[in-house]
């Protein structure tokens, strides 16, 4: 388990964009489910009523529609501005959806949530009326843009005639899937459209494809079934070669079990072992957490000790940091399993910091001095850091042991350095800190 030793701080401020660009990415497709069930619709099934000959008309006229897709780009009510974007959807013809996706890119940066959403609704609905233009659409655009634009278009198709999209996919002249990455995730696109239609055909397919497309396959199949029947998505998944890509769907299949019945879910995963236990455990501890953190405390302190590692500890006192953090503190400290209690203390102190500082801070001091305590300082010095580098230090400072220290403060005064040189010097002067020697770059 990753220790929070301050050096983690050099390392957040080196996290590639593309990075967390692809894990908003991931969540884009609940956002469009939210965003368009909570969108207003006409109710057809009133009768309109004729107006009154005695009272005056009062009902405030609809705000008129904007003319073209600049006009509505350019509304400044966020809600009004989706609303006609998806009204936009749904009435440009057929014909006009690759000039619209064009428009969309030049017009908006291209992080931008709204313009991911609305192309994806367009792409969604051009490969369910016309699938041969809208795949022939990736021909012509960024190649850094196909793999995305692939995953909507290939999901579409999949909803309509999975074994449409599947040959698409096996195609010799698809150089798409070529990239490992961009194969798993339209792999997935197809499978978790598939499995809603007829799972038994959706995974006799994935058995067939090549290693990085499988995987990806199984991730859409499994993770989707797992929400409906998780005992038979953990059946399939035990029948998986073992690996980083089972464990990930082992965690998700605890998750979405943890949901419908967290006794159930613990006793499968209990039943594991070595690290596919591990974390199909954190996937239904943490999922339980969410709801009752209590109780699933409770069920971590009814395991034997030497059982229960650092990342078990955490996938519990994360989420009870978010409601209760003093009391997920404490549960984590009393812990009698001293390596565990030692692992997951500095994740506990990072969350609680970076919700109230003062409160974690004054706590953290009133712990007795020892390796826990230690972690802990980590966790609050790595979260204090990018905003009060000089605090944070000032706490690393403060850890018992004598390497420990020497080795989170040099780590956090030399990445201040590089951000901060003359007041990092002035701090290191003034504490009789030694500053690291030049890199010479």
């Amino acid at each position: 388990m990753t220790r929070f030793h301050l050096a983690a701080a050099v390392a957040a401020l080196a996290v590639p964009f593309a990075v967390v660009q692809f894990l908003q990415n991931q969540q884009l497709k609940a956002t469009l489910d939210a965003r368009q069930s909570s969108a207003p619709h006409p109710d057809n099934s009133k009768t309109p009523q004729s107006p009154s000959t005695t009272q005056p008309n009062t009902t405030t006229p609809p705000a008129s529609t904007p003319a073209s897709l600049r006009d509505i780009l350019a509304q400044k009510d966020p809600m009004r501005r989706i609303q006609s974007l998806l009204d936009y959807v749904s009435r440009i013809p057929r014909d006009g959806i690759a000039a619209a996706i064009s428009e969309l890119q030049q017009g908006s940066p291209e992080w931008d949530r709204e313009t991911k959403m609305i192309i994806h609704l367009l792409l969604t609905r051009w490969a369910a009326e016309d699938p041969d233009a809208a795949i022939a659409s990736l021909n012509t655009i960024e190649a850094s843009k196909r793999g995305e634009h692939a995953s909507s278009i290939l999901a579409s198709i999949a909803a309509n005639d999975p074994k449409r999209a599947a040959a698409w996919l096996d195609d010799p002249s698809n150089t798409l899937v070529d990239f490992p990455l961009i194969g798993h995730i339209l792999a997935g696109s197809v499978g978790k459209e598939w499995v809603r239609q007829d799972p038994d055909a959706a995974l006799a397919w994935a058995a067939t494809l090549p290693e990085n497309q499988r995987a990806g396959a199984y991730f859409g199949i499994l993770g989707t079934l797992a929400a409906s029947d998780p005992a038979k998505s953990a059946d399939i998944a035990a029948s998986l070669p073992s690996g980083s890509d089972k464990n990930k769907l082992l965690a998700d299949i605890g998750t979405a079990w943890a949901r419908r019945s967290p006794d159930e879910a613990l006793a499968w995963a209990s039943s594991l072992e070595g690290p596919e236990r591990t974390t199909a455990m954190r996937g239904a501890l943490g999922s339980w957490a969410t709801t009752n953190p209590a109780k699933a405390a409770e069920y971590i302190q009814s395991l034997p000790p030497d059982s229960v590692t650092g990342p078990i500890l955490e996938s519990v006192a994360e989420p009870w940091t978010v409601s209760a953090p003093k009391d997920a503190a404490a549960w984590v400290m009393a812990h009698p399993n001293e390596a565990a209690r030692n692992d997951a203390i500095g994740n506990v102190m990072w969350n609680w910091t970076k919700q109230n500082p003062a409160e974690a801070s004054t706590w953290l001091t009133n712990q007795p001095a020892g390796p826990a305590r230690d972690e802990g300082i980590d966790g609050l010095a790595l979260a204090t850091f990018d905003n009060d580098p000089a605090g944070a230090l000032t706490w690393a400072a403060t850890i018992s042991d004598e390497s420990h220290r020497a080795r989170s403060v040099g780590i956090g005064i030399a990445a201040w350095v590089k951000r901060d040189a003359s007041s990092a010097t002035a701090w290191a002067a003034r504490n009789n800190i030694t500053l690291p020697a030049p890199s010479g770059n």
